[in-house]
């Protein structure tokens, strides 16, 4: 209340001030004149607007503090509800790797034995080798992911592109590995050979 009554003195003051610059000085009379009475008048009614508007101030103050309460909370719910979410994404995939895990890997021999002949782009190659492989692309061969299913897959397809005579160093280029990985993939299905090097069968 003390800082209310005095923004709202400290106002009437500057009223005063500007008045006398623009009109010059008020005369003081010492008898209870109506000039007097109405200045008082006047004096009342801006300490009154001085003591509305503070409180208008305070009371957007408090609506502040209950907005920035409310955002907070909205906040902290999102958060909440998207690490929720991961965490469901989370044990969706680890569900899907172990289902992957209990299925039987496709046959190399199988796959080897059926694949194209002619002029076949490694994209059409790899899709091929990968119908063999349910819930499994190009892109989750790329990864960085090591499950046995998905290894697997990924030897497959490295190998299924060398012995469409492709070096090591594009294959590798084409599943973002190394070309000794791809060497590595290469020999672990068995179809490299000294004799077959550069992927002649």
């Amino acid at each position: 209340m003390i800082t209310a009554n005095a923004e709202a003195v400290r106002q009437y003051r500057n009223n005063q001030q500007v008045r006398a610059r623009l009109w010059g000085s008020p005369k003081r009379n010492t008898g209870a004149s109506p000039a007097n009475s109405n200045d008082i008048e006047r004096g009342q009614r801006m300490l009154s607007s001085g003591l509305k508007l503070v409180q208008h101030g305070e009371e957007s103050r408090e609506q502040r503090k209950k907005r920035i309460a409310a955002e907070n909370r909205e906040r902290v719910a999102r958060e909440q509800a998207e690490k929720k979410r991961r965490a469901e994404v989370i044990r969706e995939r680890r569900r899907m790797l172990a289902e992957r895990a209990k299925r039987p890997l496709p046959s190399w021999d199988d796959i080897r034995a059926s694949l194209p002949t002619g002029d076949v782009s490694m994209k059409e190659l790899a899709a091929f080798v990968l119908s063999s492989f349910e819930g499994i692309n190009l892109d989750d061969l790329r990864e960085r992911k090591k499950s046995v299913y998905l290894s697997h897959a990924r030897h497959c397809v490295a190998a299924a592109l060398w012995l469409s005579k492709r070096n090591y160093s594009i294959v590798g280029e084409f599943l973002h590995r190394d070309h000794t990985t791809i060497l590595s993939s290469v020999r672990r299905m068995g179809v490299w050979t000294p004799a077959n090097e550069g992927g002649e069968q």
